[in-house]
Formats: C-alpha cells, structure tokens, sequence
C-alpha cells in the first residue's frame, strides 16, 4: 500500500505488508485531528492504520473470520457514542465493529444466524461486496445498503444499536 503525503507524487510511505487491501476508508475514529485509514484485506483482516509523524503506523490489526475480496466493502458510521466500522464478506456476512479506543475494538452487530439474537436479514452465502452506511431518511436509525453481485440487486438494512436495545 503506498501514502501520498499532502497529495505529492514524490513524498510518499509504502506499507507492503498489505498484499491484497480490498476495502478501503478513512475517518478521525480517535478524536484527534487526524483521519486514519482502515483495510479490509482478502484474508479478512481488518487494519487501522495513521500517520505518526514520517511512518505508517497500524494501531490495530485483527481478523474478522471472513474473506474479503474483490471489492469487500468497509465503510465508518459515526453516529454512535463510539465510531463503527461496517464491512461485507465473501460469504454475504456483513459485520460492525466498535472502536473503543485506539487499542480495542467489539464486535456489535452480525448478520451471522449463530451469532446475533434478532432476526435480522442476511445474504449468508451470497457476497456482501459494496456496503454503504447512513441516515438516509433521517430517521436516527443507520440503513446499510449493501451490493450483493451473485443476486444483482441491492439490500438495504437497518443497523439498531444492539447495545442500547
């Protein structure tokens, strides 16, 4: 993965630990004045990375338990106490991770039957590549709205905060 510092061709950081990055975004999810930038690679690992002076610094790495290829999808909601990360899989699993602090993160929200206790809809088994979260209808409740190729439509969901009922 290469970094354009300030958007100059010639003053960049290469990462090339990173060997399939497909989902990729950026948000301030620490409260600093800086954005981070998150991957989704095709092992199904999740990276929080930034700029610590002249490196690439990762924060946090941890794998999700689903491969994310061609076009995975990740995306950030910050509309919670704490910022979510949102991302599809290869599997049609779609996940959303809490970011407590620059160290940890929590699982909040599946579309796994085995591990979510409301009947939320799923495309287990079909691909969630494209995800995209927002407040499309200004409601307060998060609507996800997810590209599923081997259907060729796309869904729209409702996230609920799982943790405030």
């Amino acid at each position: 993965m290469t970094v354009f510092i300030d958007g100059d061709k010639d003053t960049f950081l290469e990462d090339n630990s990173i060997k399939s990055g497909y989902g990729l975004a950026n948000s301030n999810l620490f409260g600093n004045s800086n954005e981070e930038l998150i991957v989704a690679d095709g092992n199904g690992k999740i990276r929080i990375m930034g700029l610590a002076g002249s490196s690439l610094t990762t924060y946090q790495e941890w794998n999700t338990g689903y491969p994310m290829n061609t076009g995975a999808g990740i995306t950030v909601a910050n509309n919670n106490d704490d910022p979510w990360l949102v991302h599809g899989s290869d599997s049609g699993v779609v996940m959303a991770w809490e970011i407590t602090s620059q160290t940890e993160h929590n699982e909040v929200w599946s579309t796994e039957s085995n591990s979510n206790q409301n009947s939320v809809y799923s495309i287990e088994g079909g691909g969630a590549y494209g995800v995209a979260v927002g407040d499309i209808d200004d409601d307060g409740i998060l609507k996800c709205l997810l590209e599923a190729p081997q259907v060729e439509c796309m869904h729209m969901m409702e996230l609920r905060t799982i943790l405030n009922g």
